[in-house]
């Protein structure tokens, strides 16, 4: 909450001078200064829920929500590297990969809702409407 507890300290220091406080953007600071301060407290949650349990190594990853771009540590685990692959399979994956590129339109944008808060989703697609 410092954020907000500075801005609640520039007012009082503001009214004590007996100098004029912006009333009509107050608003507006105040939700800036409580958005902060929430982004850094989703962060600490976040960070100590991905935290907890064994194994793995603590890395700094980020996302989106509501509250703008929060960053937060959470155990990475490599992945399974699995069977391996044949040099046919290699290259048909390789193709793929080609083949997806060259019919990918710059034009259209879809938004890996994915990546996002469920939350931060559901505002993005009543948006779109």
């Amino acid at each position: 909450m410092a954020n907000l507890e500075a801005l609640l300290w520039e007012v009082k220091t503001q009214v004590a001078e007996r100098v004029e406080v912006d009333v009509e953007h107050l608003d507006e600071k105040i939700q800036e200064a409580s958005r902060k301060d929430m982004n850094a407290h989703f962060g600490d949650i976040l960070s100590l829920l991905g935290s907890s349990g064994r194994g793995g190594t603590l890395r700094e990853t980020g996302m989106d929500s509501v509250l703008g771009h929060v960053k937060f540590n959470c155990r990475y685990y490599a992945p399974n590297a699995g069977a391996p692959v044949s040099r046919q399979d290699k290259r048909k994956r390789e193709r793929g990969k080609e083949k997806a590129k060259r019919s990918f339109s710059s034009t259209t944008f879809i938004m890996p809702l994915n990546i996002l808060t469920p939350f931060l989703a559901a505002c993005l697609k009543r948006e779109k409407r």
